[in-house]
């Protein structure tokens, strides 16, 4: 509770141990002196006691919650992965320095369901580029708890390019119900394939910004148009779809590409519907989750712990936000229509 309200630092407890509300959520009589809360020495005992088996369970029963939040097993999920930096202070362990963010940090990777926005899991990791074969361990084992619960969902794994790695790519297939759609980073192969369709709305920005000049309207902020590339890095388990966004702008050219494992919605679908949906979890994810807590405890076991803490707060800050998950543009019958299934089973959520 303390957490989900915003004060996620341990020293907050001296002062909220005290307060009536907090006391109350707890079926405490909120103006008796000896039923005070715990304060901040024992919440740091606590986290120093814990052992690297404890964190591990409580990273499981965050999955079993969110397995039992559906009332029956759902036709579709997406999960969403993420990485999210948490800065470090001081000599911390597995802390390392990223260039991307400018500063030590750890990387922690976050699991969401993308039609829901439920929380699923978190793992706390250091402060480097993960690997491979480091995403597929950690999908692998909540696939895993995932499939003992709903042997017959459809799952979709969805993440930008740090996941288009060979070892996620095997881990879909050798799930006859599971699949992928990643970003992919263009490289001296894939980049010169977009070139032909980048001239092409090149010439069509200049023919609607002319237009829009001779009809005195705003000028167009950018053309873009869908496409079904032939590539395939030798790397990948088998050749799978990959689809070219041309956007042309006033600036420059932004072209972007994404790989699926996904047979049947059209370039533009996947791309625009199904892909760019994954940016709309940052907005419902808790600011308390996206930017976790002051994670400046020296031992790892520790940090990994207090990294952990946030998730617990999740499921009240969600259920405060139902109405905004409600509003969410991305529908589980959509989904499940876009990748060849019949009509999902609707969210628990969105019948909330």
């Amino acid at each position: 509770m303390q957490i989900a309200c915003g004060d996620e630092d341990g020293n907050d407890a001296n002062a909220l141990r005290r307060d009536p509300l907090f006391k109350l959520g707890v079926e405490r009589r909120p103006l008796d002196e000896a039923m005070d809360l715990a304060s901040g020495p024992t919440f740091s005992r606590l986290e120093n006691a814990v052992s690297t088996k404890d964190v591990y369970r409580l990273a499981q029963a965050f999955v079993d919650q969110f397995i039992a939040s559906y009332p029956e097993a759902p036709e579709v999920i997406v999960i969403d992965m993420d990485h999210s930096e948490d800065p470090t202070h001081g000599q911390q362990e597995f802390s390392f320095y990223s260039h991307d963010y400018q500063h030590h940090c750890y990387l922690s990777l976050l699991l969401f369901e993308g039609l829901s926005g439920k929380f699923i899991t978190a793992a706390l990791r250091p402060g480097k580029r993960p690997t491979g074969a480091e995403n597929a361990m950690i999908l692998k084992r909540v696939l895993q708890r995932l499939r003992a619960a709903w042997p017959e969902t459809h799952i979709v794994l969805r993440g930008d390019g740090h996941f288009a790695n060979p070892e996620l790519m095997a881990l879909a297939l050798a799930d006859g119900h599971t699949d992928f759609i990643f970003g992919l980073t263009g490289n001296r192969v894939l980049s010169p394939l977009a070139k032909p369709f980048l001239e092409t709305n090149r010439r069509r920005h200049a023919v609607r910004e002319a237009n829009a000049c001779r009809l005195n309207q705003p000028r167009p902020t950018s053309t873009r148009s869908y496409h079904e590339l032939a590539y395939a890095a030798r790397s990948w388990p088998q050749a799978f779809r990959v689809i070219l966004k041309a956007e042309v702008m006033a600036c420059d050219d932004n072209p972007r590409f994404v790989v699926t494992s996904l047979d049947l919605p059209s370039p533009e679908s996947l791309y625009h519907d199904l892909y760019s949906a994954r940016g709309q979890d940052e907005i419902y994810q808790p600011c308390c989750l996206r930017k976790t807590i002051n994670v400046d405890c020296r031992r790892w076991r520790w940090t990994r712990h207090r990294g952990l803490s946030p998730s617990a707060a999740v499921p009240g800050v969600a259920h405060a936000d139902a109405r905004a998950q409600r509003r969410r543009p991305r529908s589980a019958t959509a989904v499940g229509r876009r990748v060849g299934l019949g009509e999902p089973a609707a969210s628990p959520c969105a019948a909330s």
